[in-house]
């Protein structure tokens, strides 16, 4: 599955979801790299990662997309978004399923089972997900796919 091919199919697809939440999503220089996930898998990585991105960004922010070839044969996909950030108190809840942390309540059409799922699919792969947020200065979800099927 090439990344860079997957993440503008989802930019595309978040693209009429932008302008309601008055939010750009920027796409960084990707290498064309190739990880392995299962057809339909990594898009539905892409996108649920970036509708979270996208949801707890201001008005007028912006979302960074990113992807890399890192050491030990894996390719890590970064999504940072520059809201909020996730509290501490919650941080060990975020990828327990029908949780949601959005402080703003502008996502009650969501059930809070998107990173579950991406969890569970990444890790189904031999992958693993991790993030950093800091208060008030956002969010960054890294995921690491495998570069190739092991």
């Amino acid at each position: 599955m090439p990344v860079g091919k997957t993440k503008g199919d989802v930019v595309a697809v978040l693209a009429p979801l932008c302008p309601a939440y008055q939010v750009t999503v920027k796409v960084g220089p990707c290498p064309e790299l190739r990880a392995w996930a299962p057809e339909g898998s990594s898009e539905q990585i892409l996108y649920n990662v970036t509708v979270n991105a996208i949801n707890a960004s201001p008005r007028g922010g912006f979302v960074n997309i990113c992807v890399k070839y890192v050491d030990k044969g894996f390719v890590r996909i970064s999504i940072r978004d520059h809201g909020h950030g996730i509290p501490a108190e919650l941080r060990d809840k975020v990828f327990e399923p029908f949780f949601s942390g959005d402080p703003t309540n502008r996502t009650k059409h969501g059930l809070g089972l998107g990173l579950s799922i991406v969890k569970s699919i990444v890790t189904s792969v031999g992958g693993r997900i991790e993030f950093e947020s800091a208060v008030d200065k956002g969010t960054c979800f890294h995921v690491y796919l495998p570069s190739r099927r092991s």
